[in-house]
């Protein structure tokens, strides 16, 4: 019967203006959620050398230069077999790096290939300035690195990132 899809239709249209009524009603809560959650930094946490991987790969997603405190030698050391191949993605995605290392001689060889691996050095003297983590910072983004403990931490928000850009 004809009748039938009218009657249907009504139902349909009942039950989204329901739908809209509930929405309305809870519009002020969600759009309070909203305001609080929206500035929660979102972090993630990476465990063992394939955390540290996946730390150091989302710095290559970078719209930006990438700005890089470092103990070099640390890094290297744990990893050695992976760094040659993030360099060549850095390179062929055209990532310029600002770092910060200590005067180490890893730390130096960055240096001498710094124009070829898009690099720029600051050498510190580490009796000075001694660390052993790496922090990378890059868009909205902020990557704490503990090669030794094989932990990695990316915080997202953009206004934490523009302070470390700030001190950088």
């Amino acid at each position: 019967k004809p009748e039938v899809f009218l009657e249907k239709e009504r139902q349909r249209i009942t039950s989204m203006n329901k739908t809209l009524e509930t929405l309305t009603t809870a519009l002020p809560e969600l759009q309070s959620l909203h305001q609080k959650y929206a500035a929660t930094p979102q972090m993630s946490v990476y465990y063992g050398k394939v955390g540290l991987i996946q730390v150091m790969e989302d710095s290559l997603t970078t719209k930006s230069e990438l700005l890089c405190w470092a103990n070099a030698e640390t890094v290297y050391s744990i990893l050695e077999d992976y760094y040659p191949s993030y360099i060549r993605k850095k390179i062929k995605r055209k990532i310029w790096l600002r770092g910060i290392f200590l005067y180490q001689k890893a730390a130096l060889e960055f240096k001498k290939r710094g124009k070829k691996e898009l690099r720029e050095v600051y050498l510190i003297p580490p009796e000075k300035f001694f660390f052993e983590n790496e922090i990378n910072i890059y868009d909205d983004k902020v990557a704490i690195i503990s090669h030794k403990d094989q932990v990695g931490i990316i915080i997202q928000n953009p206004h934490i990132a523009e302070a470390q850009k700030a001190i950088f």
